[in-house]
């Protein structure tokens, strides 16, 4: 499993569910940090394009098989940010043939997350101050010379 930080969050001491046609369900809680390339041209109105791929290269497409619930993922324990608001989200199902074995394929989800900074933080604490201060630097020229 990779990472951005290196720690991975997974109970692995989770229940499965076993269906009479032989299907496995196995739904660990876990913890996913991502590492998402941010695009800073229009700072503090920025909107980010983020994704994050989920998949297996230990078992091949014919021995696992991975189905997202549905395109749109369930966004019911989602905490929203005082930073950003998530303009839109999905999910894609790729099957992938590495060079090493053509004929296998293996599975991967990958989940697209597009967000929308909220800029109000930085226009009140960032650009509002340089603002006040550049325009005070302009009156210190009107000081009289003596003083």
């Amino acid at each position: 499993m990779c990472s951005a930080d290196g720690d991975f969050a997974i109970v692995h001491e989770t229940k499965v569910l076993l269906e009479h046609t032989g299907m496995i369900t196995w739904t660990p809680p876990a913890i996913f940090k991502s590492y998402c390339e941010i695009v800073v041209l229009h700072f503090p109105f920025d909107l980010q394009n983020c994704s994050m791929k989920l998949g297996t290269w230990t078992y091949d497409g014919n021995l696992v098989i991975i189905n997202p619930d549905n395109d749109r993922p369930d966004l019911s324990n989602f905490m929203e940010s005082g930073e950003w608001v998530m303009k839109d989200y999905r999910s894609w199902k790729h099957w992938v043939y590495y060079a090493c074995c053509p004929d296998t394929p293996y599975l991967d989800i990958t989940y697209h997350f597009l967000l929308l900074r909220l800029p109000l933080y930085f226009i009140v604490n960032v650009i509002i101050p340089c603002m006040l201060f550049s325009f005070l630097t302009g009156l210190v020229f009107y000081l009289p010379t003596d003083s």
